[in-house]
């Protein structure tokens, strides 16, 4: 099984999820580190697990995308992935995404 890690690694609060997958091990788990969303157009799984940063109190784990926030698209800048992970469902609209979101401040004292 792989966990998509995202993440920007010069801002504190957006790269807990790597910085989380740096720390745990869980046997049969293998977590990857994503730079880019589009890498997950390529995924070949039928299911995507995703850890990313969010806004949130608590972890968070659901399949449900309308949690992500819209935005608009003004420029490439805005390709995130939440965007991307619309245009995946478009594409393989049988694929299985399973989003973990961690709070930006889960690891603050570290």
């Amino acid at each position: 099984m792989k966990i998509y890690c995202f993440g920007n690694l010069l801002i504190k609060e957006d790269r807990v999820a790597v910085e989380l997958a740096r720390k745990i091990k869980i046997k049969g788990v293998k977590f990857v580190y994503c730079s880019d969303p589009l890498e997950l157009l390529n995924a070949k799984e039928d299911e995507i697990f995703i850890m990313d940063a969010a806004n949130v109190k608590e972890v968070v784990v659901t399949s449900d995308l309308e949690i992500l926030k819209e935005r608009k698209l003004t420029s490439l800048h805005d390709f995130d992935l939440n965007f991307t992970l619309r245009l995946l469902k478009k594409i393989k609209p049988n694929v299985r995404v399973t989003l973990i979101l961690v709070p930006m401040n889960l690891l603050s004292n570290t």
